[in-house]
């Protein structure tokens, strides 16, 4: 037995992790500027997009199809808003904890309850090595720095040894509600929520939202399964949210070993733990790796099983016993990881972030559309809609205006041929008269009164909330010359009979002349008389004189209030659509501007 190939094995491992932190620098900080203008760019849009939205937020008891159509985009933006400005604090939490390990091969780890996770994480701290008799490389280096990323649930977490050091808690029953890590030379261990603990009373987090937060910055993901218990397990479906490439899966199969009854030189039975048969746990392997690859969306080549014991490796560490190690087959685990940091680890650490910046960003861009998409090209759906919405109503109004103006015409003729004869009686036992800009005046006002009241009940109809609004005023423009009483004056002939004085006719008439008698004759004459005839008020001739005016006047009156009323009402709707989709128009440039430019060997 020699310890020979175990401590070069440790050896390897460490120079190849350690490796990985020369090959990067800080290649993070162009992504912290451009994360943080999107930030503000959204923020900005947001600040915008609820000033504007205020004035249509009061409930109302209906609502018609512009309101509907409205609300609905104000949700959308609102939703939209939302989920976006959760994913840039995430992405903030996301790469400080990016910028902590940027130098590190991350290695993330999932796993039910007793599936080994803290005794893998243990063993690959070094705690085996470091107790072991055999010189190695982990005697030479510091400890590993554990610490807790996140703490979502107060249970499983980091003890410290009977030596003082810190280690991960094994045997804990209770699922592991943290994200909980630590870094050794170049590698972070990164130990996660296990599966089952999807919520439990008392948790501060949902354990998957903080796994959904840290899985992007990982290069390699390790699902842990029992052998004894092999399926698919909960925390495997993690694997749909793996890079499409980059992120690598490796199921590695715990606990592969079992008991061998034998008998010692003595002839006494004795229990030794040995490998499962290498056919078994091959068999265990391929169908694993094909379930797996099944059920997600994981390249082929990014996905492997292997099977391992902790305990033979403990064993055969203990031991000094090469044979035991490498039937434990963590050295193969080993050289995974190794492999993956030597390899192409940086320059994927590098890609894989701006890649993911660049996804973001077309999902905001809504490039890419799928069910309850919320990104911009969905937004300004929405804002379309609500202009469909105001266009189908206007042309509700448009086709209600024909049959309003008739309406009103007809209204207006029937109180004006009323009001006009009230006027004529006044005006005759006054004996006084109405000008024709009085005449004017009077009939606008009746024009006005009939419209308010028409064209409010008509919109009323197509606008289930219409709240009644003053039409702007106007005036007629008639042509009249007002309503007068009127009288005609004549000249009437009569004839006239009277007696006069005449002179004697005869001797016996001088004779009584000088007597003092008079004498008389009848005589006939004309006369001439004035007479005024009461031809009373020319409201007749004024009725057929205003109709046509009017008539015709109305149409185009009515048509012009209907046009006012309609752009006052819909005039903050619209002004909400316009500014928004010129903002909408604006971020979409301005993040488009931020992507990082996809070219063969970046993103």
């Amino acid at each position: 037995m020699s310890a020979a190939y175990m401590a070069q094995g440790v050896s390897a491992f460490l120079r190849s992790i350690d490796q990985i932190q020369a090959n990067l620098a800080n290649f993070s900080r162009d992504l912290d500027t451009r994360s943080e203008k999107l930030a503000a760019l959204l923020s900005a849009f947001e600040k915008q997009g609820t000033a504007l939205a205020e004035q249509f937020t009061a409930p109302k008891a209906e609502a018609n199809g512009v309101d509907i159509a409205l609300q609905a985009s104000l949700s959308a933006k609102n939703t939209a808003l939302q989920s976006w400005l959760n994913k840039v604090e995430a992405d903030r939490k996301g790469r400080q904890f990016m910028h902590k390990y940027e130098k590190y091969l991350v290695v993330m780890i999932f796993g039910a309850v007793k599936s080994g996770k803290s005794t893998l994480g243990n063993f690959f701290g070094g705690r085996e090595f470091r107790r072991a008799a055999f010189d190695n490389a982990y005697k030479h280096i510091p400890l590993p720095d554990f610490q807790t990323e996140e703490n979502g649930r107060e249970s499983g977490g980091i003890v410290r040894d009977e030596a003082g050091e810190k280690w991960f808690a094994e045997g804990v029953t209770d699922t592991t509600g943290s994200i909980q890590s630590f870094t050794l030379s170049g590698l972070c261990w990164v130990d996660s929520p296990g599966t089952g603990a999807l919520g439990k009373d008392g948790d501060k987090r949902s354990m998957d939202e903080m796994v959904d937060e840290y899985i992007p910055y990982a290069d390699m993901c390790i699902f842990l399964i029992n052998s004894g218990q092999p399926g698919l397990q909960e925390d495997m479906r993690y694997m749909e949210r793996l890079s499409r490439e980059g992120q690598e899966a490796v199921i590695v199969i715990t606990r592969s070993d079992t008991v061998e009854e034998d008998v010692d030189e003595a002839g006494n039975l004795i229990r030794k733990r040995v490998p499962k048969n290498p056919a078994d746990r091959q068999k265990q392997e391929d169908d694993m790796r094909q379930r797996a690859l099944a059920a997600y969306p994981i390249k082929e080549e990014h996905c492997q099983a292997l099977s391992v014991s902790t305990l033979l490796a403990k064993q055969g560490i203990e031991k000094g016993d090469e044979q035991l190690y490498r039937a434990s087959q963590l050295d193969k685990l080993m050289q995974i990881l190794s492999d993956k940091a030597a390899g192409d680890a940086a320059r994927l650490k590098e890609k894989r972030p701006r890649r993911a910046f660049n996804a973001f960003v077309d999902e905001i861009l809504g490039r890419e559309v799928r069910d309850g998409d919320t990104g911009i090209t969905f937004l300004q759906k929405s804002l379309n809609s609500v202009s469909a919405a105001i266009a189908d109503t206007q042309k509700a109004m448009d086709n209600e205006t024909t049959l309003l103006v008739l309406d009103i015409k007809s209204a207006v003729r029937r109180e004006f041929l009323q009001e006009a004869r009230s006027w004529a009686k006044s005006v005759k036992d006054d004996n006084s008269a109405l000008d024709g800009a009085e005449v004017t005046r009077r009939i606008s006002q009746i024009l006005y009164r009939v419209m308010q009241t028409k064209i409010s009940d008509a919109i009323s109809r197509i606008i289930v909330d219409f709240k009644a609004q003053e039409l702007n005023s106007f005036q007629l423009e008639l042509k009249t010359a007002g309503l007068q009483h009127k009288t005609k004056t004549i000249s009437v002939a009569y004839s006239f009979t009277g007696l006069r004085e005449r002179d004697p006719r005869n001797l016996l008439e001088h004779v009584g002349s000088w007597l003092g008698f008079t004498y008389h004759e009848r005589y006939s004459s004309t006369r001439m008389r004035k007479e005024v005839i009461d031809l009373g008020t020319n409201v007749e001739e004024m009725i057929d004189e205003l109709l046509p005016q009017i008539e015709q006047q109305a149409h185009s009156i009515v048509q012009q209030a209907m046009q006012e009323l309609r752009e006052s009402y819909f005039k903050p709707q619209e002004n909400y659509i316009l500014t928004m989709s010129k903002a909408l128009k604006q971020l979409q440039k301005e993040l488009a501007g931020l992507k990082f430019a996809e070219t063969a060997g970046e993103v």
